[in-house]
């Protein structure tokens, strides 16, 4: 699969560079929309590493109140759900598409 960074080059920046603690998805249908995504890796004292992903919104108040489905509300468990189902690099393909 090729990486989600090459594949949409103008939706994904890395504020960061490549050492980057997050990327930022933004929308080009909706000018001021972001989805921000964190990354954080947990190593246990038994040495199981595990991958912790999560989802911020950056959405305008105007179009927060066209949201009567609490769809930006919702999005970051929504997420984390399609991370269980598809795993982190589809998740995150499938969100892009959304947007």
């Amino acid at each position: 699969m090729e990486p989600v960074k090459e594949k949409y080059p103008e939706v994904i920046r890395l504020p960061g560079g490549l050492n980057s603690e997050y990327m930022v998805l933004e929308c080009s249908k909706v000018p001021g929309i972001q989805l921000k995504i964190f990354w954080k890796i947990f190593v246990s004292e038994e040495g199981v590493v595990a991958p912790v992903l999560d989802l911020l919104t950056k959405v305008p108040a105007e179009a927060l109140d066209l949201d009567t489905k609490k769809v930006v509300d919702n999005a970051p468990n929504s997420f984390r759900k399609l991370i269980r189902v598809f795993g982190i690099e589809a998740a995150i393909d499938h969100l892009i598409k959304l947007m």
